[in-house]
């Protein structure tokens, strides 16, 4: 492949519903009134041929329109690059494929304002668009091979909560959506059902979760590999106990809440970890206390 380190094609879409985001290799077509907004005339003066813009790489991502918004991003081969009437047409390959977000490329590559996040057009602007890819890439999370990852999993604001799969701890949870009420959202690991093996569900709650909480009462094997998994994802994990004699022995130089299953205890447990959640977020919020938070663990 004989692509140029000086310049690159960056193509963004409208929105993911164009086949582009869909398939790894195919025919694709752009709005030529929209080719070379935001180019340098003696850059555009370099590939004012169509066919010569196959000469470059391509990132093909789409609008950003809201923070939340996480479209995939794609380095991608074009070729066949010809125009007609209105539109240009090409065909493509996608050589990385959906690793990373539209919104991450954008805050990576120089000189892309805010303004063009929420607008359609193709620009060729100047850079090592390979070697920008290749530093993100680097800086992405590897996925133990056990577990069935489609894509990239994001963070978002909840609670992965892990407990023994039986009734008797409904109240339990009961107790822990108290908490979290209008806070986070708790998300019970155990209740996750659907098409995919149930670890790879557990996987992604545990990746997606910015905290876990652990009910490690009668030292329920499934629990306690959740939450060694979750250590090993670098999350922190709140542990919760009904009887210190059930914390594992390489567990309990750790903090744990204990808690007793009665009404009065439970109201107990929701308060306490009420408190703990509070402190995690303002934690998160002001990275220098949660470095010193990390080491002074007080659950």
């Amino acid at each position: 492949m004989n692509w140029s380190l000086e310049h690159y094609n960056f193509i963004c879409y409208g929105s993911v519903d164009d086949p582009i985001f869909e398939k790894s290799t195919g025919r694709s077509s752009f709005p030529a009134e929209r080719l070379f907004e935001y180019t340098d005339d003696k850059v555009k003066n370099l590939y004012a041929r169509a066919k010569q813009l196959a000469s470059l790489p391509t990132a093909v991502v789409a609008e950003v329109r809201q923070p939340t918004t996480t479209p995939p991003a794609f380095l991608t081969k074009i070729d066949n690059v010809r125009k007609m009437d209105r539109t240009i047409y090409f065909d493509f390959q996608h050589y990385v494929s959906g690793k990373f977000t539209s919104k991450r490329l954008f805050e990576t590559l120089e000189d892309i304002g805010k303004w063009e996040h929420y607008r359609t057009h193709w620009e060729v602007k100047r850079g090592n668009l390979v070697e920008e890819v290749f530093q993100i890439m680097k800086s992405l999370p590897v996925y133990p091979k056990l577990f069935n990852v489609p894509g990239l999993l994001q963070q978002r604001q909840a609670v992965a909560v892990m407990m023994p799969f039986c009734t008797t701890f409904d109240p339990v949870y009961d107790a822990i959506k108290n908490a979290c009420e209008d806070v986070i959202e708790p998300v019970r690991v155990d209740d996750l059902c659907g098409p995919d093996v149930i670890v790879d569900s557990i996987f992604r709650a545990i990746e997606e979760a910015q905290l876990v909480v652990a009910d490690v009462t009668k030292q329920n094997p499934n629990v306690l590999y959740e939450a060694g998994l979750a250590h090993g994802r670098n999350r922190d994990v709140v542990f919760l106990t009904q009887n210190p004699d059930h914390v594992p022995f390489d567990l309990n130089r750790i903090r744990y809440i204990k808690y007793e299953p009665s009404d009065e205890g439970l109201k107990k447990l929701t308060n306490g970890l009420k408190q703990t959640i509070d402190e995690y977020l303002q934690n998160m919020a002001h990275p220098t206390a949660m470095a010193f938070a990390a080491s002074h663990r007080s659950w």
